[in-house]
């Protein structure tokens, strides 16, 4: 799974100008209610791009395409 998101965001964060060199890494949340996992690349990202992260991670999700059968 996390290979599978790897692959998908990766496009999207580079349409979005991250540097290659910010790749997003996965661990299990806390709390379980919050799901399977989950990632920080949006507070890491806003950072090199100097923007809000949480405007950042609305982008993200708008263009991040997923398949639902997972």
């Amino acid at each position: 799974m996390k290979k599978y998101l790897s692959l998908q965001l990766s496009p999207v964060l580079q349409a979005l100008g991250v540097p290659e060199s910010v790749a997003p890494t996965f661990e299990k949340p806390r709390t379980e209610s919050h799901g399977d996992l989950t990632t920080n690349i949006a507070m890491i990202a806003a950072k090199h791009l100097k923007t809000n992260p949480r405007q950042l991670a609305q982008q993200i999700i708008e263009k991040l395409k997923l398949d639902s059968m997972l």
